[in-house]
């Protein structure tokens, strides 16, 4: 009786890894007081991303769709990873997406979107998000998952306080960043 247990217990779990739950995401969001050109504008401007964004530090490449573009990320566990990312879906003035493929395809593949969105009361909606697919899946994302959500946040308060002409403040020395 134990085996015939244990065997079933097996099957649901294998059923499960190959591709009965294939998908895992984290989804965030912030309402930014600006127009949807202004948050466009700073979010497409990757060329400024050093100076405000704490998470996407670096995009280099000919951004149109279809196209691959260098994307450095900031990690909290290393100084920073490199992806060679392909724009899956670019919608000027309202959203893209890219794809990573970790690893070799269908081992750990990801697409991040980032949409913006007027609202009904004329702010705006920023969303980010990444739906994670492949086979270690339920390795990989239950470790990372938390700082990516974690990472996601703070690029958008970030982008908010850079639409919102916010001035953050150096908590050490109380002389905001970026010089008197």
């Amino acid at each position: 009786m134990t085996f015939f247990i244990l065997a079933v217990v097996f099957v649901i779990a294998l059923l499960f890894v190959l591709g009965l739950h294939t998908f895992d995401k984290v989804d965030t969001e912030i309402e930014i007081d600006g127009s949807t050109n202004d948050v466009w504008k700073a979010l497409t401007s990757f060329d400024e991303y050093a100076d405000w964004n704490p998470f996407i530090t670096s995009v280099s490449g000919d951004f149109k769709e279809g196209s691959m573009v260098d994307v450095t990320i900031a990690l909290p566990f290393s100084k920073s990873m490199d992806f060679n990312l392909k724009v899956e879906d670019l919608k000027k003035g309202t959203s893209f997406s890219w794809v990573s493929k970790m690893l070799e395809p269908k081992i750990l593949d990801s697409v991040h979107y980032l949409r913006v969105e007027k609202t009904e009361s004329g702010t705006v909606k920023f969303s980010q998000g990444e739906k994670f697919t492949g086979l270690l899946l339920y390795i990989v994302i239950p470790l990372i998952k938390t700082s990516i959500e974690k990472n996601f946040e703070k690029m958008n308060l970030a982008l908010k306080n850079r639409v919102e002409g916010v001035v953050e403040m150096d908590t050490s020395s109380q002389i905001p960043s970026g010089g008197v």
